[in-house]
């Protein structure tokens, strides 16, 4: 979470109860004043500072970490294009999450589902990803290993046609009486 301990503790607050979002885990915060120290959850957990948001990358590079929440200030956020950049350039998945939208409550606007979770607003960015050259791929493994198949199982499918229409008494195959 890249934001102030207040808003790393709403955030967390929200991911707890959502049951969709509940898969995450918190590895941690970086503050946006440089301001240090664990942030105590309500749950009792704490989540521990990673550093200041310019150390994002260097902790991108050192952790595995599979996504990163920003939580945009109400006063703006200078610090946002190198936060993203860092990101782009890791290929790590940003959700950006506007301050004032976690702590109002909405009237008659609902929030739209992203990957994040469905109870917190946010715009994500995610990479690009390339599935049409692999789609295509195999589209052709599948065709051809359905037409060897077929190539090598049709003496099987044939006898069997055969056993069936020996051993039938009846009309193996039914036509229906047609009237005219």
């Amino acid at each position: 979470i890249v934001g102030e301990p207040a808003a790393a503790r709403l955030i967390a607050k929200h991911l707890e109860s959502d049951p969709i979002a509940g898969a995450h885990v918190l590895v941690g915060y970086f503050s946006l004043n440089g301001a240090q120290g664990h942030v105590k959850l309500e749950n009792g957990i704490d989540l521990p500072w990673l550093g200041a948001v310019a150390d994002l990358n260097e902790v991108l590079i050192q952790k595995a970490i599979q996504r990163v929440v920003m939580v945009l200030p109400a006063g703006g956020a200078p610090w946002l294009q190198n936060a993203v950049g860092a990101c782009d350039y890791l290929r790590t998945p940003v959700h950006i999450v506007p301050e004032p939208l976690l702590t109002s409550s909405l009237g008659d606007l609902s929030v739209a589902p992203s990957l994040l979770s469905a109870s917190i607003p946010s715009l994500t960015l995610a990479p690009v990803e390339s599935h049409n050259e692999w789609l295509a791929v195999k589209r052709v493994l599948d065709v051809c290993a359905s037409v060897l198949l077929l190539m090598l199982l049709s003496p099987l499918f044939l006898a069997i046609a055969i056993a069936i229409k020996l051993t039938t008494p009846e009309l193996s195959v039914f036509y229906p009486w047609r009237v005219v």
